[in-house]
């Protein structure tokens, strides 16, 4: 991978190349989103956190490994986005830092518009990797998370609890599981990684885990500490590549 060949150099001489930079660009995971809560207008709003988000916990494992390494990181994730909106935004948000590693992951809000926004989704997808590849930076698509599968009782807003049954409805149709098979196949079609974290809450499901409650707003948004299987996934990508 360009960064890790970066970073290794930089580790050896400081002063040989450029920073390693990479950027996350995604939705509300991305940008560090996690509980949520009613506020007084009646509108439901998330709480940022971006110091404990993926991002940002791999900068700091990277810097544990190559402390002579210089990385610039960008959280270009916004919470609510889909692939069509961040198309629009890709130069501002992404190719104008001119990044080693782009990591990529939408898929999460997209399917809220159930099958109907599949093929606009597909599409956005598939360009947003022709467009960042073209430029020779590495990407990996990221799939994010496993929605709940229960009504929490935490869950006392109203609000909160409508988002929450449209999550598992769109899980027990079989939505969600097409949007993020079809985010896959494009990315092996573009030659784009795939870190399956999606597949990683599947299996601990399978296994007695209650992923529920590992979900900060007991809806979609992981917990700060749930951040860390993240970075472990996308850090054997990084360095099996």
């Amino acid at each position: 991978m360009k960064i890790i060949e970066k970073l290794s150099v930089k580790q050896a001489d400081n002063g040989a190349i450029s920073p390693a930079t990479y950027v996350c660009f995604g939705d509300s995971i991305t940008q560090g989103g996690f509980e949520c809560y009613v506020n007084h207008k009646g509108k439901i709003e998330t709480v940022i956190d971006e110091s404990s988000c993926y991002g940002a916990k791999l900068k700091r494992v990277l810097q544990i490994l190559y402390p002579k390494g210089q990385i610039n990181y960008i959280n270009a994730g916004i919470c609510g986005d889909k692939a069509v909106n961040a198309l629009m935004r890709l130069e501002e948000s992404v190719l104008q830092y001119h990044p080693d590693l782009v990591i990529v992951s939408f898929g999460a809000n997209d399917s809220s518009k159930g099958m109907d926004g599949l093929e606009e989704f597909k599409q956005a997808l598939d360009t947003i990797f022709r467009k960042i590849k073209a430029t020779g930076a590495d990407v990996i698509f990221l799939t994010s998370i496993k929605v709940n599968t229960y009504i929490d009782a935490r869950l006392t807003e109203q609000e909160l609890v409508e988002v929450a049954k449209r999550q598992i409805a769109l899980t027990e149709n079989g939505t969600k599981k097409a949007f993020w098979e079809a985010g896959k196949e494009i990315a092996k079609n573009n030659g784009v990684l795939i870190c399956d974290c999606e597949k990683k809450w599947q299996k601990l499901s399978k296994n007695g885990v209650d992923t529920t409650a590992l979900l900060a707003n007991h809806i979609n948004h992981p917990s700060r500490e749930m951040h860390w299987m993240y970075v472990n996934e996308i850090l054997n990508i990084l360095f099996e590549n």
